[in-house]
């Protein structure tokens, strides 16, 4: 590879391997190597690192470039973006210029832009590279778009950065017939891109979570807590926590008055914290390590809108964690109600589900140790490698 212009030494993460042979570009909005504080930097992670076995590759960030000609504004800049310029979508013309000239200055053999804000860079890659373009995303956006504004809650908890979910259809119709290989995280998914925009090059590729050899807590418990974890700024998030702090927690609550009930993550809003002051639920805001919640404890997944699959569901499977869940929490994962976890719709059900947990313990260990072989062979990051080698083989790179 020809030396780089631009700085990049100090914002390119290189891949330390210097292979002759294929070496490929990773493409993200932000990346910060070993911190995964949301499903978008989850699904990332495991990208890079299945994609790592097989080629060296370097990973670029856009936050990174920016940062590097001391510019941290989220710029938006009107009638820079191809499918919508009305759209206020972070751009920043200075990484465009600049990642042109990294690829002006090297061979990839293939370049992946992951996440739909990245869309904004694909003419750079189009104009400067004659290498593949491969897009990853992390949901049908345009499907979810349209399903999260067609609830009937989203007018009253909606974010103040309400115009996230419009147009989406168009950037992301732009990013697939602008891709040589398109990959997305479900069968549900791929079901939806074809639906919407044809029969295309589209693959599955799993979200995926980092698993252990063996399974934790291999073990019969009685759970001591029930949780819900995500980033609580996120409608189908903030619409599943308040469903706990209202109805499932305070119900939990009567029935096990021992058993502590929490919601934890990220930037919770104004609606959450007043729900939660007058609620038996213990909100935890901005937490710092999520691992603690999963030991001795049951994840609730009350989710009636979303889409991808929910990565908080694959962590629970990972660390031995019993999980009740709506059809809707598991859409996209092949897991089956009673055989993985138990399936419930409405408070009574929740509070049932957990009741069943307690009283029969062996049944418990049975679904958790049929979860975490699901988890293990399907949803781990070793298990990704499969799917990406097929990916980059239909567009004639072969590991």
């Amino acid at each position: 590879m020809k030396s780089k212009p631009f700085g990049f030494d100090k914002v390119l993460r290189q891949d330390p391997r210097a292979e002759d042979g294929p070496r490929l570009l990773i493409l993200l909005a932000r990346y910060d190597e070993g911190v995964a504080e949301g499903g978008a930097e989850l699904r990332q992670a495991g990208l890079v690192s299945a994609l790592r076995r097989l080629f060296p590759a370097d990973v670029l960030s856009i936050a990174d470039l920016r940062e590097l000609k001391g510019c941290g504004n989220r710029c938006v800049q009107s009638g820079t973006d191809p499918c919508n310029p009305e759209r206020p979508w972070p751009y920043c013309g200075i990484a465009e210029v600049a990642l042109g000239q990294l690829l002006d200055g090297s061979k990839y053999a293939a370049v992946m832009l992951s996440h739909v804000p990245t869309h904004q860079y694909i003419r750079a890659v189009r104009e400067h590279s004659d290498a593949p373009l491969l897009i990853d995303f992390h949901n049908a956006e345009a499907d979810l778009e349209q399903e999260i504004m067609a609830h009937p809650d989203y007018s009253l908890l909606r974010a103040d950065d309400a115009d996230e979910w419009t147009g989406m259809e168009g950037v992301e119709r732009f990013m697939v017939e602008s891709a040589d290989a398109v990959t997305v995280p479900s069968a549900v998914d791929l079901q939806r891109f074809i639906r919407r925009y044809g029969e295309r090059r589209v693959e599955v590729v799993p979200n995926a979570v980092v698993v252990p050899a063996s399974m934790p807590q291999e073990h019969h418990f009685t759970p001591s807590s029930c949780f819900f974890l995500g980033v609580l700024d996120y409608f189908p998030n903030t619409r599943a926590a308040l469903e706990i702090i209202e109805g499932i927690g305070p119900a939990i609550a009567e029935e096990f008055p021992s058993m502590r009930v929490q919601v934890a993550g990220r930037r919770p809003p104004e609606q959450l914290t007043k729900a939660a002051s007058v609620s038996p639920v213990e909100l935890i805001a901005n937490v710092a390590d999520a691992r603690p919640l999963f030991k001795d404890s049951v994840l609730l997944v009350p989710l009636d809108c979303g889409g991808g699959t929910r990565l908080k569901v694959l962590e629970a499977f990972a660390a031995g964690c019993p999980v009740i869940s709506t059809a809707k929490g598991m859409e996209g994962i092949a897991a089956d109600p009673g055989v993985h976890y138990l399936e419930a719709e409405d408070i009574d059900s929740y509070v049932s589900a957990l009741r069943q947990i307690i009283a029969e313990p062996s049944e418990d260990l049975r679904r958790r140790r049929n979860a975490f072989g699901l988890v293990r062979s399907t949803y781990s990051w070793e298990a990704l490698v499969g799917p990406l080698s097929q990916v980059l083989a239909s567009v004639s790179i072969d590991a």
